[in-house]
């Protein structure tokens, strides 16, 4: 006896008609009759016998038709929850790696509330320096990072831009920058400064751009504290970077001004190998990465497009 023998058992019970029994299971009416015969020679007993032209239970299958029932509805749950099983694994797993920062212009609870049934993903996430994402992105320990960069920066990957941004100085109230609209790179010549580490690109960035004019930054602290930086910023100890305006909130006693930079297209990228493909579930998070910018932000982000990135 199988499950398969019970269904249809249940289903001549209740109509007490084997063609209408065989319509509602999409077989035959003789295949029906064959897995009832023999579901009868399996029993050692009959289940329906034929009275003035009409099918009756006998008293063994009124027995059996009581208890079937909770039967195929324990498994149908098993079914179910082995169905729930298989395509939890067959999901794809997107584990997204940040750079530090990188998301501060964008409401996290926005950001993460796409993990829903329609991702057709599940999703994980940490959090690393600019160095930390590219090594962990061309090892293959995550799909694609997400970081705030300049192209050249990342030249060895296929880097979608998600949106621009500016580069910010935050500057205490008491500092006399604090009265400039924006900052040249030469202003910050011999001021004291706060970085995230040589690891993070606006750390190079600023060593760079410092050599373009013939001087080296004084870093004064590197940290991944970022609120010890701001709070030493706010005691006029030292100058740090900022985020986009709209996404850095206010500080007490912090003042941010725009960096004017040489190098075009700093801002907010994600990053895959080149052997990577990208698949509908990743564009579709980074399109929510978009819609959450702009929320955020209230900019229209940028609408780049890389080839390799086109689902294949």
């Amino acid at each position: 006896m199988d499950i398969q023998q019970l269904r249809y058992f249940t289903a001549i019970s209740q109509t007490l008609n084997y063609t209408r029994a065989s319509e509602q299971l999409y077989i035959s009416r003789q295949a029906l009759s064959k897995a009832i015969h023999e579901l009868e020679k399996e029993l050692g007993e009959p289940l329906f016998f034929i009275d003035k032209n009409k099918l009756h239970p006998t008293p063994f299958a009124r027995m059996l038709y009581g208890n079937v029932h909770q039967v195929l509805s324990a498994f149908g749950d098993l079914e179910s929850a082995l169905s729930a099983w298989r395509e939890e694994r067959e999901r794809e797993h997107l584990h997204i790696v940040f750079g530090i920062g990188a998301l501060h212009a964008i409401s996290l609870r926005t950001l993460f509330g796409c993990r829903d049934e329609k991702a057709g993903a599940t999703l994980s996430f940490e959090e690393r320096t600019d160095a930390g994402v590219r090594e962990k992105v061309a090892s293959g320990g995550a799909l694609f990072g997400i970081l705030r960069t300049a192209p050249e920066f990342v030249a060895g990957f296929d880097a979608l831009p998600l949106w621009r941004e500016g580069v910010y100085i935050h500057v205490s109230e008491k500092h006399p920058l604090a009265s400039r609209h924006f900052l040249d790179v030469s202003d910050l010549r011999e001021q004291p400064f706060v970085t995230l580490g040589a690891d993070m690109d606006l750390h190079a960035l600023l060593e760079q751009e410092c050599a373009a004019r013939g001087f080296t930054p004084r870093f004064l602290l590197a940290t991944l504290d970022f609120h010890l930086a701001l709070s030493m910023t706010a005691r006029n100890e030292a100058l740090c970077f900022g985020t986009h305006p709209a996404g850095a909130g206010h500080t007490p006693g912090v003042r941010m001004k725009p960096l004017r930079i040489s190098k075009a297209g700093w801002g907010c990228y994600a990053i895959k190998s080149r052997l990577a493909v990208a698949s509908a579930s990743m564009l579709q998070f980074l399109d929510h990465c978009r819609s959450a910018y702009r929320e955020c932000a209230g900019s229209s982000g940028t609408r780049g497009k890389v080839v390799n990135w086109r689902k294949k």
